[in-house]
């Protein structure tokens, strides 16, 4: 980070908030919102963004270890189990999200952008969607054991391939399939929104565990669908384009 003598001793959150770059509508309200307060204080404290990236890194395995440590017992758990573990995971997994959100907010405030720290921040988020995944299957497999393990794997698959799509719009890419800004069309992408996604896993938890399998299954034909359109688009385009 700059640490010119005549750099201020602070900025306010707003400042970090108005360099946000995307984000669903979850996440512009809440997580980029944290995440101000969070790149504010890791300015004050003359952070590099890269820390930001590794802490809330370690969260979000955090969260998901949990999730995974807990999933076998939940079957035959009260409610009051089931919430401490949905809260705990809760905290973990949006505190790590705006943690993510916060590095690109820091890093462009500062101007401390660089490739190395794209590339680490792309690499947590792989390998922290690998774990989320890992959690999401084990709380699916607990109620019902007796699935092939296909199931786990093809929604590992599918959900993978959309976290590397998210990826790449983190990154300025053309991937979305609807780029209108009006209020019914951001309602309708929520249900993408990473910050809706760890919402409705930590709510089944705590609520109705038994119900991730259905989570599971919508949400491996909703991506599935979303990526078998965007072929077709990015296709087309290129086919377009080579006329």
């Amino acid at each position: 980070m700059n640490t010119d003598q005549q750099a201020p001793s602070s900025i306010p959150p707003s400042v970090f908030l108005s360099h946000l770059r995307s984000g669903g509508l979850f996440t512009r309200v809440i997580n980029q919102r944290i995440a101000a307060v969070f790149a504010s204080v890791a300015y004050r404290f003359r952070l590099h963004p890269t820390v930001l990236t590794l802490v809330g890194f370690v969260l979000s395995l955090a969260g998901s270890g949990v999730v995974i440590a807990a999933a076998p017992t939940l079957p035959d758990s009260g409610i009051g189990w089931r919430i401490g573990v949905a809260v705990l995971a809760f905290v973990a997994w949006q505190a790590a999200y705006s943690l993510d959100c916060a590095d690109g907010q820091l890093a462009r405030v500062t101007k401390t952008t660089s490739p190395e720290g794209a590339k680490i921040d792309i690499l947590c988020d792989i390998f922290t969607q690998v774990f989320f995944v890992a959690a999401v299957a084990s709380v699916a497999l607990a109620f019902y054991p007796d699935l092939s393990p296909v199931f786990a794997v093809g929604f590992g698959a599918v959900w993978m391939t959309s976290a590397t799509i998210a990826v790449l719009d983190k990154g300025g890419e053309d991937v979305s399939l609807i780029s209108s800004e009006s209020l019914p069309i951001l309602l309708a992408k929520a249900i993408r929104d990473y910050g809706t996604v760890i919402t409705a896993v930590c709510l089944l938890v705590a609520v109705w565990p038994s119900g991730m399998l259905w989570f599971v299954l919508f949400y491996a034909a909703l991506n599935g669908l979303y990526l078998l359109v965007l072929i077709a688009r990015t296709a087309s385009r290129s086919m377009k384009n080579a006329r």
